[in-house]
């Protein structure tokens, strides 16, 4: 091992802790309830996401564009910094516009930290001759990730029935102020010094017009947004789904338990998995398991829904290191975070303009079909296949 690859190997550990003090949500069972105890409606809870996803609409390609020019590190410490930022505002939040400002932040950290996360561990991998490990160690920074909220979970269904929000966001602060303090110690891997460009527009428009003229990028792209955008989308209806089919406040957190454990294990099992099915049936697993997931739903709302959505959580451990290992695959060092931030971008684009529509759907004619609008948005999924599988003559970028 060389003396600039030595310190870089404590970038997996420490990736791997930061993913995890990213997850330290003790809200997640209960954020939705928050927004209706606030006195929100579903339309209105959905139109927060135009919020988020405007601010990373705006900010994420210019995020990974920073992240390639200036630097994984500094980015991931801004957007971490921003992160923590948001939960404070939401504790300390009296009215509509102190919520306001929470989500702005908290989109402008999505933005920043998006893309730039999984450029610093691949390059960080590739520096040290391990890029093919990338879906292993990803699905384990993700296990962890998932454990950590699991475990979370569980604590922040009780804590918020006997000590409210605040104690709840109190405890979420505390866990998340830890990621900028992580971000200061992880070294800088090589990438942006073999960037031969330093200049923001020109670097934009290089890898846009790679991304738009590589056929399997720009699909895998357009499928990992609208799936992930699908899957953030559905998790703003699941608590209200679970309070109708009669799970308590308290009961929120070992529901919460068991499903991100089942999600861990899908995200440590991912690459066995890719490699055990092969691609095609890797990527057409994702849309299937999603309208498998969403179908039951519009029909039945009892306590079964339980059993029925851990299925959900099982492809939202499996779908990020998968399709970001096939991304990271034909995309070069010198421009993969900005490559990534597209795929953040397309997320925010499909949040944008699905979760209105999913809100109105709530409101309008109930949750069931708000699950069968979900349901469709998820099979179109399944049509990008194709276009992701299909041999071209493009050749891989220089990794």
């Amino acid at each position: 091992m060389t003396t600039m690859q030595r310190p870089l190997k404590y970038n997996i550990p420490l990736f791997i802790i930061w993913k995890a003090t990213r997850s330290g949500l003790f809200w997640l069972p209960v954020f939705t309830l928050f927004y209706i105890d606030f006195g929100m409606s579903y339309t209105q809870i959905m139109l927060l996401p135009l919020l988020t996803g405007g601010l990373q609409i705006l900010l994420e390609v210019p995020s990974g564009i920073l992240a390639d020019l200036w630097g994984r590190k500094y980015v991931l410490f801004l957007g971490s910094a921003l992160w923590t930022a948001s939960f404070y505002f939401f504790l300390i939040a009296n009215n509509m516009a102190d919520i306001l400002v929470s989500v702005a932040l908290f989109g402008m950290a999505l933005a920043f930290l998006s893309g730039t996360d999984s450029a610093m561990l691949y390059d960080t991998l590739k520096a040290l001759k391990r890029e093919k490990e990338y879906k292993k160690i990803a699905g384990k920074a993700l296990a962890y990730q998932l454990g950590v909220m699991a475990i979370c979970g569980l604590i922040g269904g009780p804590l918020t029935a006997h000590g409210g929000y605040s104690a709840t966001l109190v405890a979420v602060l505390c866990v998340s102020s830890l990621t900028t303090f992580l971000a200061i110690f992880m070294v800088e891997p090589p990438h942006h010094k073999k960037s031969t460009d330093r200049h923001f527009f020109k670097h934009l428009k290089e890898a846009t017009i790679f991304t738009t003229q590589h056929p399997r990028v720009r699909s895998l792209i357009l499928y990992s947004g609208l799936l992930m955008g699908i899957m953030i989308i559905s998790h703003k209806l699941l608590q209200p789904a679970l309070i109708n089919a009669g799970v308590s406040l308290t009961g929120l957190g070992p529901v919460y338990f068991i499903w991100l454990l089942i999600g861990a294990v899908g995200a440590l099992k991912a690459d066995a998995i890719e490699k055990f099915i092969g691609k095609k049936y890797a990527l057409i697993l994702i849309p299937a398991f999603m309208v498998l997931n969403f179908v039951p739903l519009v029909f039945y709302g009892g306590m079964g829904i339980i059993v029925i959505l851990a299925l959900s959580e099982f492809t939202w451990g499996f779908i990020l290191p998968v399709v970001e290992d096939y991304i990271n695959h034909y995309v070069a060092s010198s421009h993969r975070a900005t490559v990534l931030s597209l795929g953040g971008f397309m997320q925010s684009i499909a949040i944008f303009i699905c979760a209105p529509l999913i809100g109105i759907l709530a409101d309008a004619y109930g949750l069931e079909i708000a699950f069968l609008g979900l349901t469709i948005l998820s099979a179109l999924g399944l049509f990008l296949i194709p276009s992701i599988l299909k041999k071209t003559t493009s050749s891989r970028s220089s990794a």
